[in-house]
């Protein structure tokens, strides 16, 4: 006998934000295939308002850690084990926004993230990201007013988000945010195609939020 003890193992709560319906079956088939660390469970809040939904998940969740995944992702089977191996207290993956231009939710410097100037797996910290994937340790809560979640219309007319607003109230008491960029969420919309015929040739429009992404033109068929 050595006298050690096996290394705790966290436990924790995966919280789904969502629908009552799902929007996306890729996200279905993600969630089935999440690998999870034996002491976790699955637990959903549906058809809320999400500010509120994050709110019951933190209030209610079991363990060390809750993990936020939203119904418009999908993630590979090792994400939560991934964050975990950090032990952080706030550690979250790269997402990209769901509309044009797509740029990471991550804000760095005042600005989003400019992915070039990192190496692919490189752990760094952030002001503001967004709460999809995030991983959060239940001693954070105990640091924070309630509601932890909240929107907000500022002054200028702007709406704040609640996942801004809950890492504005991080950054004030202190707690550090982190994005893995080697661990990455896919996120998801629709896309509208529509062909439609504009200075002489046939052209395809592919639209996300109802906005244009890219075209590919049809070039005319010249008759003999």
């Amino acid at each position: 006998m050595t006298g050690q003890y096996p290394k705790h193992r966290p436990t924790g709560t995966v919280g789904v934000i969502g629908m009552d319906t799902g929007r996306f079956s890729e996200f279905s088939l993600a969630l089935g295939r999440l690998e999870l660390p034996r002491g976790w469970e699955i637990m959903g809040a549906l058809n809320y308002d999400e500010a509120h939904a994050r709110n019951f998940l933190a209030e209610h969740f079991t363990g060390d850690y809750l993990f936020f995944i939203d119904d418009d992702h999908a993630f590979a089977p090792d994400t939560l084990e991934r964050l975990l191996e950090y032990r952080l207290s706030v550690v979250a993956p790269l997402v990209c926004q769901r509309r044009p231009p797509f740029l990471p939710v991550a804000i760095k410097d005042g600005g989003h993230l400019q992915l070039e100037r990192y190496e692919e797996q490189g752990l760094i910290d952030v002001e503001l990201t967004g709460t999809a994937g995030m991983l959060i340790r239940r001693g954070v809560f105990d640091r924070l007013e309630r509601p932890y979640f909240e929107h907000r219309d500022l002054p200028d007319g702007t709406h704040e988000p609640s996942d801004t607003n809950f890492c504005r109230k991080l950054g004030e008491v202190g707690v550090a945010i982190h994005v893995a960029l080697g661990v990455s969420l896919t996120h998801f919309n629709a896309m509208g195609v529509t062909p439609r015929y504009e200075d002489g040739r046939w052209l395809t429009s592919f639209s996300v939020g109802n906005v244009e992404c890219f075209q590919i033109t049809r070039s005319p068929v010249v008759l003999a």
